[in-house]
């Protein structure tokens, strides 16, 4: 009996519940093979993006690591870009990093190439709760989120993180996008010198009469000079001695001694002839 009479007060406290609104909100996932997969959102801070502490990560090269963050209040629902590659669109308008801005019911949310449709209901506590209960027998186990919602968060060094990521991921890709240019630039300069190159055979080709009057006086001229090497190659061969004697320079000291012989032989007679006198006559028949 006295659990009996527990039943109309709890009946009461429900009644009371009833008077108060909450929101409920869905982020419903709008294209893709994982299209319809949905994201009940309590009361905190969502991150989206490729980053392993984000709470709803899509498998998209398109979203940043650290893309966008959703923030659910009682009265609200609202979006801030985190200075993001590609941006954060609602319905097709980019937003300006850096500002929170409120979303409402049936908006598209965009993050790159990957798109939301945001589901905002207002409604008593108590019929949330028993809708809920209702829904958790039909809604499937998939589920977009992969943790909690933070209820407490730094924005400010969470920019200034997003900033420093973004400002290394817009390095990396300039130097990405150098480096390509540079391999660009050097296949452009090998192609050069090759297309430089490939003319040289056909301008060969153009001139074969210039190179046959080149070879036609080569010719001549080795014939003209033929003669000239036979008859030194003969006297060669004939003399063999004075051409050795010539090479190694003895031809000139014999030359010298020669001559010295032949002055003290010339001497020698002239001074003969000085001494023995005149000659003598024998004179016959002289009286």
């Amino acid at each position: 009996m006295g659990s009996l009479s527990l039943l109309p007060t709890k009946s009461a406290t429900s009644n009371e519940d009833r008077v108060v609104d909450t929101m409920i909100v869905q982020l419903v996932l709008a294209a893709g093979s994982q299209a319809g997969v949905t994201a009940s959102m309590q009361l905190g801070y969502y991150m989206i993006g490729r980053h392993a502490e984000c709470q709803i990560r899509p498998k998209s090269r398109s979203v940043s690591r650290r893309h966008c963050l959703l923030h659910h209040t009682e009265t609200e629902l609202r979006v801030l870009d985190l200075n993001s590659a590609s941006g954060t669109r609602i319905n097709g308008q980019r937003i300006a990093p850096g500002q929170w801005i409120e979303l409402t019911d049936a908006d598209s949310l965009r993050c790159g190439k990957v798109a939301f449709e945001v589901s905002l209901q207002r409604r008593s506590v108590a019929a949330a709760t028993d809708e809920d209960d209702r829904g958790h027998e039909k809604t499937p186990s998939t589920s977009m989120l992969q943790g909690d919602a933070w209820q407490e968060l730094d924005v400010a060094g969470l920019l200034e993180s997003a900033d420093a990521a973004a400002r290394d991921e817009r390095y990396s890709r300039i130097r990405s996008q150098a480096m390509r240019a540079a391999a660009a630039e050097l296949a452009e300069d090998a192609q050069l010198v090759d297309t430089l190159v490939e003319p040289d055979e056909p301008i060969a080709k153009e001139r074969p009469a210039a190179k046959q009057r080149d070879q036609r006086s080569a010719a001549m001229k080795q014939r003209r000079a033929e003669p000239r090497r036979s008859s030194k190659s003969a006297s060669s061969r004939s003399l063999p001695s004075l051409a050795r004697f010539r090479n190694d320079g003895s031809l000139k000291w014999m030359g010298a001694v020669l001559l010295t012989l032949c002055v003290l032989g010339f001497l020698g007679y002239s001074v003969y002839r000085f001494n023995a006198g005149p000659p003598t006559r024998i004179l016959s028949e002289i009286d």
